[in-house]
């Protein structure tokens, strides 16, 4: 009994050390979101820029065409936000091929990289969004990996196929 006085302290601390650090991560995600989409689509267009920059060593001339190709592309991203998604990605698609025709190769290579890396967590996103809205329209029911025949009426149970 003594042994397990020490041990229930130590996991109550542990316990306590979740909970308190994931209030705070909550809070501080939060306060991260709600900041960015009070910046609006001009924020979220420096993010963009910043993202698509990174790493190409820009000259000052470079980086002042970035900003007022960033900056023209603001208003347009404004307007095409009421419209599908097909005309913004053309948009970004343009305004890309604009941002890298004033890049040198080397710093093209890199633009291409993290314009890449910028696509695919854009993809990711929409895959979330997408199986989002999929279990919103089921219900609350969460989707499983195709080939998962787990039978949802009998915990651990499987279907036969």
């Amino acid at each position: 009994m003594n042994g397990t006085k020490p041990w229930s302290g130590i996991i109550f601390a542990f316990v306590i050390g979740v909970i308190v650090g994931g209030l705070v991560m909550a809070v501080l995600v939060r306060s991260h979101v709600v900041r960015f989409m009070r910046g609006g689509p001009h924020r979220m267009h420096e993010v963009i820029g910043r993202e698509l920059t990174t790493n190409l060593d820009l000259t000052a001339a470079q980086r002042e065409d970035v900003a007022r190709i960033l900056a023209e592309y603001e208003s347009i991203f404004r307007e095409l936000g009421r419209k599908s998604r097909e005309e913004v990605e053309t948009t970004a698609n343009n305004m890309e091929a604009r941002i890298r025709g004033i890049l040198s190769p080397d710093q093209q290579t890199t633009f291409d990289e993290n314009a890449k890396r910028l696509h695919e967590r854009i993809q990711r996103h929409k895959e979330r969004e997408h199986r989002e809205e999929q279990r919103e329209h089921r219900g609350s029911t969460p989707s499983r990996p195709a080939g998962d025949h787990r039978d949802t009426a009998v915990p651990g149970a499987v279907r036969a196929t």
